[in-house]
């Protein structure tokens, strides 16, 4: 998808052990006023994280309304912004993953009222971009263009107790970057589309920030606190350039193709970087190094039949019609067939 092309960044970025225990004077120091909040979390943190939403709550004020979100659905969308209304709430601060933090950052788009970001995982590069990703009435998943969250606090020991699937999808999202990057520059070949260099330059720093790095833990609060900061800089990215195109290409195709021809198989990292396989395959290019990163971090693809895998493959390109990538230079769908022979000789499949 197109987004209008501007540029607006967050007033605020923290990322820290233990920043929760100063989110009044944090928010105080950087002019962050408020008289109501809503605190939007999911229904299934709620417990998890009680102590910790207990002390943030108490910091903050007691003028506040306590939001539980089930999905992220327009439906969601809809009672949290009614509710926006309806309490008069000048702040909102959204606790929890990608559905918790996409409904805020699209109802702060359509309420003009300040967004709080508070992630719990480092899952995707949608913390800080202008994209919300939402269900429809069928269920389907739509893109949905809006803003950045006025500020964005990152807990790293929060982070570091989210679970080791959720930060191997943020290392999977991240360096799908390689492939959405070559997609849009043969875009540009062939298609005439124009790239935003500066975008492009800010995509490949984010993944050159990790995949540089000699040591690769993802119980390391330095590796971690790259990590964050690697994935807000392909959120810049995209808002920068109005399009997620420095971010998502022919890989992450792939993945919305299994969710919706399988139902989905894992988290949108891990399928993202089995994409990420496919399309650096597609391009005849060395996967080698990628392969090692995802053992160092015992990162582990979705395995699919022989059957899923075409099937997959064939819907993949419908998944964003009018986006040129290596899709789009495929004659003979038989190379599918080659590739899913190589992925079962490797023991991915």
């Amino acid at each position: 998808m197109t987004l209008e092309n501007k540029f607006q960044l967050p007033n605020l970025l923290k990322v820290e052990r233990n920043v929760i225990s100063d989110i009044k004077s944090i928010l105080e120091e950087e002019n962050i006023k408020y008289s109501k909040y809503i605190f939007v979390v999911d229904e299934n943190l709620i417990n998890v994280y009680k102590d910790k939403i207990d002390f943030i709550i108490n910091q903050l004020g007691e003028d506040n309304y306590i939001f539980c979100v089930t999905d992220n659905s327009i439906k969601e969308v809809s009672k949290l912004n009614e509710k926006v209304f309806n309490f008069k709430a000048d702040l909102i601060i959204g606790f929890g993953g990608g559905r918790v933090l996409d409904i805020c950052k699209y109802v702060s788009f359509m309420s003009k009222v300040k967004f709080i970001s508070m992630p719990t995982a480092l899952a995707h590069d949608g913390i800080a971009s202008p994209i919300a990703v939402l269900k429809d009435k069928t269920g389907i998943t739509n893109s949905c263009g809006c803003e950045p969250a006025t500020a964005i606090l990152i807990d790293l020991d929060i982070i570091k107790s989210s679970p080791l699937i959720l930060k191997q999808s943020g290392v999977g999202d991240l360096i799908s970057n390689i492939v959405a990057l070559k997609d849009w520059k043969l875009a540009e070949k062939h298609s005439g589309e124009r790239i935003n260099d500066f975008a492009v330059m800010l995509s490949k720093s984010s993944i050159a920030s990790i995949i540089t790095r000699e040591e690769m833990s993802l119980d390391d609060y330095k590796f971690l606190e790259t990590l964050s900061y690697a994935l807000i800089m392909s959120g810049v990215a995209m808002e920068m350039a109005g399009t997620s195109r420095p971010c998502s290409g022919s890989e992450h195709m792939i993945s919305h193709s299994i969710d919706y021809v399988l139902g989905g198989r894992a988290p949108h990292g891990i399928q993202v970087a089995l994409g990420t396989i496919i399309s650096l395959m597609l391009y005849k290019e060395d996967y080698s190094n990628i392969i090692d990163i995802y053992k160092r971090l015992e990162i582990s693809l979705p395995k699919l039949t022989r059957e899923e895998f075409l099937r997959v493959m064939d819907y993949a390109p419908e998944t964003r019609k009018g986006r040129y990538t290596i899709f789009d230079t495929i004659d003979d769908k038989k190379v599918y067939e080659n590739i899913y022979e190589e992925l079962s000789r490797m023991g991915i499949f």
